[in-house]
């Protein structure tokens, strides 16, 4: 499934960089830009990713395997590493369901 969308405005030397990225379970997209994050609505993400009207357009798409969240952690990541981003990813559940 799409998760993320990183675009791109301007000319190939200078321009701005900015994400869509969709929430867990399909809460909606967000969009992060520099240091702010916006709620928008999808057709947001399709209308500035498009290209072609306008100079903003999509160069990376981003896609994860529906199974992909049950899954475990890969088994070379360090044991102290792999304790934070468990723990990490458990206060993002609590915060995503409070």
């Amino acid at each position: 499934d799409l998760f993320a969308v990183l675009v791109h405005d301007g000319l190939a030397g200078s321009g701005h960089y900015w994400a869509y990225i969709l929430g867990e379970r399909g809460q909606g997209w967000a969009k992060y830009s520099d240091k702010e994050v916006t709620c928008v609505d999808e057709e947001e993400v399709w209308k500035q990713s498009v290209g072609g009207q306008a100079q903003s357009s999509a160069y990376c798409l981003m896609y994860r395997r529906r199974d992909a969240l049950a899954q475990e952690l890969p088994q070379f990541l360090p044991p102290a590493l792999k304790s934070e981003i468990q723990e990490d990813n458990a206060k993002l559940r609590e915060e995503l369901e409070a």
